[in-house]
């Protein structure tokens, strides 16, 4: 809902700093964001005589604000300068109910009020009513000074307020545990450790290690027990919630709910070695980051290594008893294969080992993730899942390899899971499997929360990540990857601690065998199912009309490739690291990523084939792109079934077609085979092909003209290619 008086604030500072040098004219909306932060701080530097102005209270800002504004606090302010505070406070909606009085340049004791109640909501006593340049980037800022969640989260960011300001400056006091929170925590005990505002670097490293076993050893203050209570109770309130447990009050002592509360934590994160029920060192790193101590015991780990068996072996002489797998793929710019192979798994399991099944194919980025990539993975995954014999039931861990924001997850993350739940709990040949979750501890919970997914296996190694630091272990935790190490003739594993919750792969079934034709059955091409294609009959048209024509024929036997323009081969699902390498190399590397994108998701359900894609010429003399699918043939007895489905585009970029939008489309296709410098064949036919499969999904029965022309110009986005219309 819309502030008139943020509105207002708005308007003057649009009104009285448009045509400043940086100044970025905000949206007069009346919503306080970002932007209209980014103004008033933009304003103030004006003020100051800061050329250009930037969208950042920086050191040069809190320099001249200290120089020019501290020591003349009060009514012999310019206008202007009390006109930015009173917007500031205007847009923090504080003092809550009342605001700073009237937006008019005067120094008021509503204004003086403000200002002391805000030192009084940051957790300061008696405070006074100078708005140093300390407490004007805290009031420059999105920051929140009210409480919006946890009053005990507020209470410990108070205290850290008060006794660390000059190690974090001023902090949010909104009861919501977060980054900031966390590493205002480590300086508290940098601080209480003896280390300088120079020397402190808000990160638990070697030195703050050394110093705090020297004070565990010798004795901790009451400081120092106070942050480890606040730490505690941040990673374990969830716990004790979940088990209707009361939490710990911040006493200052190793009182016994405390004493209690170490070792529930100690037990919940299977620390081992520990003094149980005490803060040691090792304790308290995983109190405090994510990836806690290195060095402690753990059973697990993964790799992206085919394995041999001297390298399991190897794992198994470290201590490791579960070794994660991934189920497709390749790594690397020499797209080394990564999958579990059937061999490979039944050596592993031969060896007493367990295998944790994990499915990342993927890019790491936000825009991969939605609903229909989840259905397809989930295929994907059952496919290799079951080709390798895993049980039915296991768990299967589907990767989330970046640090997904807050919009992230709610807007592609949950989507994603709940086309793999759906896709899961459907099955596919009465497979079954469950999915798990791997990733940060903010994805793995709100997964959990939203999508009931019951196993996670947490991305823990990366600390830094934002949705590491400030959230708690998920409590459905499985598995805990925490450090990446390499060990005689194993290059490189990362180590992982296990829970117990998730018992793994234990032994293999006979592998799910589908027929050459099962697979339709499986897939994403509804446009295909739903034709009357006859075995070895006349080719079915799917598409006719405004410059596109397609064709589709399915045949009992395998054609010859030897006329092929070129020739990729799909593995489990998937191109195989040859074909992709093939793609890299003729596209180049930003047409090749979504070109193979596309055709992995066309090939999405079947095990094993070819793709042979050529370029002949049509009755009509016009050029066509012929896509043909191949399959491995099988014993049938004697029933046919489909081995080859042969698809024929034809595109028309040169009459008219009397649509605006498919012109428009069909002319962008043209500019990006025309953008391929002569002689490059090979890159044009696989353009082509891959303009052509992208269409089949839009295509067939119900499709319109603006469907098609819609998935021509998103292609062409995808690759890079705009072009404005005026239709």
């Amino acid at each position: 809902m819309a502030d008139e008086m943020v509105r207002e604030v708005q308007k003057w500072l649009n009104a009285t700093y448009t045509g400043v040098e940086g100044y970025e004219p905000v949206t007069e909306d009346g919503n306080t964001g970002w932007n209209t932060i980014y103004a008033l701080i933009e304003g103030l530097q004006h003020e100051l005589g800061i050329s250009p102005v930037v969208p950042n209270f920086g050191e040069t800002t809190y320099a001249y604000y200290e120089q020019q504004i501290t020591p003349n606090w009060g009514s012999g302010l310019s206008p202007n300068i009390i006109r930015l505070v009173q917007g500031a406070f205007w847009c923090k909606g504080m003092p809550q109910g009342i605001g700073p009085g009237a937006f008019d340049g005067i120094y008021s004791a509503d204004l003086a009020y403000a200002v002391t109640d805000l030192k009084i909501q940051a957790g300061f006593t008696n405070p006074s009513s100078i708005l140093s340049a300390t407490w004007a980037k805290a009031l420059f800022d999105m920051a929140q000074f009210v409480l919006i969640d946890d009053p005990k989260v507020r209470e410990m960011q108070q205290y850290l307020n008060v006794n660390y300001v000059g190690y974090t400056g001023i902090m949010p006091t909104d009861g919501i545990y977060q980054r900031a929170t966390n590493e205002a925590i480590i300086y508290g005990f940098q601080a209480e450790l003896g280390l300088s505002t120079e020397e402190a670097t808000g990160s638990f490293g070697p030195t703050t290690s050394s110093l705090y076993n020297t004070a565990y050893q010798s004795g901790l203050s009451t400081h120092l027990i106070m942050l480890i209570q606040f730490a505690l109770y941040a990673n374990m309130k969830e716990f004790w919630e979940s088990g209707g447990a009361p939490s710990i009050d911040f006493t200052g002592d190793l009182d016994v709910p405390t004493r209690a509360g170490l070792g529930e934590f100690q037990r919940f994160m299977q620390l081992m070695p520990v003094d149980s029920e005490s803060p040691d060192l090792r304790t308290v790193l995983s109190l405090v980051q994510s990836n806690g101590d290195w060095t402690r015991d753990f059973l697990g780990s993964d790799t992206s290594l085919q394995l041999k068996e001297q390298q399991v072996l190897d794992l198994l002489q470290f201590g490791v008893y579960y070794v994660g797998r991934y189920l497709t793929g390749t790594v690397g710019n020499d797209y080394r294969p990564k999958n579990l192979t059937r061999e490979e798994a039944e050596m592993i399991l031969d060896h007493g080992m367990k295998i944790i099944p994990i499915y990342q194919d993927n890019y790491p980025t936000a825009s991969y993730y939605n609903y229909e990539q989840g259905q397809r993975d989930a295929r994907a995954a059952i496919y290799a899942a079951g080709a390798l014999g895993i049980p039915d039931a296991s768990y299967i861990y589907f990767a989330v390899d970046f640090d997904a924001q807050g919009e992230d997850i709610q807007h592609n993350v949950i989507p994603y899971f709940w086309g793999i739940q759906n896709t899961f709990r459907d099955g596919i040949a009465g497979l079954h499997y469950q999915a798990g979750v791997y990733g940060t501890r903010n994805v793995c919970t709100q997964i959990h929360n939203t999508v009931r997914t019951q196993r996670s296996y947490v991305a823990n190694m990366s600390s830094g990540w934002s949705g590491n630091l400030g959230f708690s272990q998920p409590l459905d935790w499985a598995f805990d990857q925490f450090y990446e190490y390499s060990y005689a003739s194993v290059d490189a594993f990362d180590f992982v601690a296990v829970s117990g919750l998730d018992d793994a792969v234990e032994r293999l079934d006979e592998p799910f065998v589908m027929d050459e034709d099962y697979w339709i059955d499986q897939t994403n091409w509804d446009w295909f199912k739903n034709l009357s294609v006859t075995i070895d009959g006349e080719p079915v048209t799917l598409w006719s009309g405004f410059g596109i024509d397609i064709e589709v024929s399915a045949h009992s036997e395998i054609s010859s490739t030897e006329d092929s323009t070129f020739l990729l081969s799909i593995t489990d699902g998937e191109l195989s690291a040859e074909s992709t390498e093939f793609i890299d190399n003729v596209l180049g590397a930003d047409l090749s990523m979504v070109a193979t994108a596309k055709i992995n998701e066309f090939c999405t359900g079947i095990s094993n084939g070819t793709i042979a894609v050529y370029i002949v010429i049509n009755e009509e003399g016009k050029k066509t792109i012929r896509v043909e699918i191949n399959f491995p043939e099988s014993s049938t007895n004697d029933v046919k079934v489909i081995t080859s489905v042969e698809i024929e585009i034809t595109m028309d970029f040169d009459t008219p077609t009397g649509s605006s939008i498919m012109d428009s489309a069909l002319e962008g296709v043209k500019n990006l085979i025309t953008s391929i410098p002569p002689g490059l064949i090979a890159a044009v036919v696989l353009l082509l092909a891959v303009v052509g499969i992208a269409l089949l999904p839009a295509a067939g029965a119900g499709a319109t003209v603006g469907g098609l022309a819609a998935v021509l110009l998103a292609l062409l986005a995808d690759f890079g290619q705009t072009k404005d219309r005026d239709d």
